[in-house]
This record gives structure tokens, sequence and C-alpha cells, in this order.
């Protein structure tokens, strides 16, 4: 396992933090990341879809998904509704049992240190386990409005989603080849993430992963549902209207030129394409209560 992480959530003391994910709050995508947490995502409206380590989740209201810690995974956008809404509940295993000593460490959560464990999964609610899991998300909703003062009650909801996994044994076993395939992945993802202001060769980025431009690209596209040049794109615009909110009068070409793009008319094409409105239109009507920044 490669130790760097794009994303970390909640503090050292307090290893949990929650998104409400809407229209108006947070946005409805995030881009492909992972993180030494647990995210459990709670869909409340709607139907979304859902890119985990390269399978594809379609997630509907009042159902759930389970994703590993150093899970790569992304919203798609392949289908996806207005009106739709998710929670995301990040959290750590400090979070969940401070004490690495103690028996219930060693009872329960020891397991979690190997890869070859994994709990994500879809929570449909067709499983009486399932509709218990969907019960405590319910609480994990309600008390994540104010976390810090309702802590315990939040340790309390998750350790009881951990206590029916365990008594379920609701495990499955992660093949090898799919780990090697992850740390592939987030290496480029790493890179991309650190380079994409500079010009990146896909065919020079496969190699320095010593596979073929060819296998790379299928590879990538199967574990993120798009391309590395799609994902590239993606990753600028982001940058992009992350820019526009914290400096909105910065001129249309300098925003183009600081995420990697030459030509401005194909950053103005691909903005376009990928938001649905011109980067002049998106600036002028910037909504002021979303945050582009944050990531479930």
């Amino acid at each position: 396992m490669i130790s760097r992480e794009i994303y970390t959530h909640g503090s050292k003391e307090f290893n949990y933090a929650y998104y409400p994910h809407s229209s108006s709050r947070y946005g409805l995508f995030f881009d492909a990341h992972w993180h030494d947490e647990w995210e459990f995502i709670y869909v409340r409206d709607g139907k979304l879809q859902f890119y985990v380590d390269g399978r594809l989740f379609t997630v509907q209201k009042d159902e759930a998904l389970l994703i590993d810690r150093y899970a790569i995974h992304a919203v798609s956008n392949r289908e996806i509704r207005s009106g739709s809404a998710y929670h995301c509940f990040v959290f750590g295993l400090k979070f969940l049992c401070p004490d690495s000593e103690s028996y219930i460490y060693q009872r329960c959560f020891s397991r979690f240190q190997s890869d070859s464990i994994s709990l994500t999964q879809h929570i449909t609610g067709e499983k009486p386990y399932e509709r218990e899991i969907l019960r405590q998300m319910q609480y994990l909703e309600k008390y994540s409005a104010d976390p810090r003062a309702n802590a315990l009650p939040i340790q309390i909801a998750l350790l009881s989603i951990f206590d029916v996994l365990l008594r379920e044994n609701a495990f499955t076993e992660r093949p090898h080849s799919l780990t090697v395939q992850n740390e592939r992945i987030k290496t480029a993802l790493l890179y991309m993430n650190q380079e994409y202001q500079s010009p990146l060769q896909i065919s020079s980025l496969a190699a320095s992963l010593n596979i073929s431009t060819d296998y790379f690209i299928r590879l990538f596209k199967a574990m993120m549902g798009l391309t590395p040049k799609q994902y590239l794109q993606n990753l600028r615009i982001q940058k992009a209207i992350s820019i526009m909110y914290s400096d909105p009068e910065l001129p249309i070409s300098e925003i183009a030129q600081q995420t990697g793009f030459e030509d401005v008319n194909y950053f103005s094409r691909c903005f376009k394409k990928i938001i649905g409105l011109s980067p002049t239109q998106y600036q002028k009507n910037l909504p002021a209560s979303r945050s582009p920044a944050a990531h479930g």
C-alpha cells in the first residue's frame, strides 16, 4: 500500500467528517480519490452511480454504499437526476477504537489491517441485516448535523454497523490482482493531481508504471470509467472551478493557463462539455453556497 493519499478527513483527535451532497451544498460530484478512512454513503433522494475500485454501483433513494479504506472511488455522471442528494460519512479506525491493544480492537478490527478483506458493498435493504444498517444510517444523518456535540451517538451508530457486518460475516476477499491494479492507478492519479498544470504524455505515464500505453488506458478506464485523457480534462476543469471561487475576477485566459490548457478556446469547449456552461457563464453565476473543494 502506498503511503500517500489524495485527501484526509477530520483531524487527528476527531477523525470523522460529514458531507451532505446536493445541488446546493458541495455539489453532486466528487472526483476520483481515496483516503485512510472508511466511507459510508447514504442516498437521501434520487439515483446516483459510484465507481469503487472499478465496480459501478447504482444506488437509489434510501440505499447505502459502504466503501473500503484506500478504495478508489468517484461519482459517475452516467446517470444522475436533478434533486438527487446523498450523505457521506467518513471516519477512521481511531474514531471507532482508539486503543489498538484492547480486546475489542484485536477481536473485531485487527482483521481490517489486511488488504485481503473488503467490506465494499451496496446496501439495498433487501436482507434483514441491511435494514439494520440503513436504520443506523438514519441515526448518522441525524447526529451529524453537529458531529462534535454528538460524537458518542455517532460512534455508537458506526460500531453498530460494524457489529452487524461482523455477526453476518458480510465481507468478501479482495483479489491480490486488484491490489496491484489499484496501486498502479493510484500512482497515476497522484502524478496527475501533482502535474496537471504541465503537458502530460499518457505514454510516458504508462512507461513509468512499466506497462504498455494500451494496457494502461484499458486498465484506467476499467477502474475509473474514464480514459486517462478524460480524467485529466475533468481534473483540470475542477481545478479551474476552484480558482474561480478563490479569485472570481481572474480572466478566463489566465485560468486556462493555470490549469494546463495552452489554448483558451479548447479550454472553453472542454469546460462547456463537462459543466454545461461556458467558463464565462459559470464565472458570472458562481453559486455562493457551494464549496467545490469538498469531497466524500
